[in-house]
């Protein structure tokens, strides 16, 4: 597998950590990871890919400034995300 998967967030608020199993399966899985990757639309979630022999799941966690935001802080955050800034 080459290529990038794109992560589509929907508005709303997600755990610290959330992980999406078997987004890709193939009994012989291959992935080229000079050529994969992972991107995402969220502008406070980062997502990386877990590879093992026959799967690809992807992790989703906070970016570790979130945490620390004020509420207007979080409110900027959203609306980027809503706008998919």
């Amino acid at each position: 597998m080459n290529g990038t998967i794109l992560a589509l967030y929907n508005r709303g608020f997600y755990d610290h950590e959330l992980v999406y199993e078997d987004v890709a399966d193939s009994p012989n899985l291959a992935v080229d990871e000079t050529t994969f990757d992972v991107d995402n639309n969220s502008a406070v979630l980062v997502t990386v890919p877990i590879i093992d022999e026959d799967a690809i799941d992807l992790e989703a966690t906070r970016h570790p400034w979130v945490r620390s935001l004020s509420v207007e802080e979080r409110q900027g955050g959203q609306q980027c995300d809503r706008e998919n800034l």
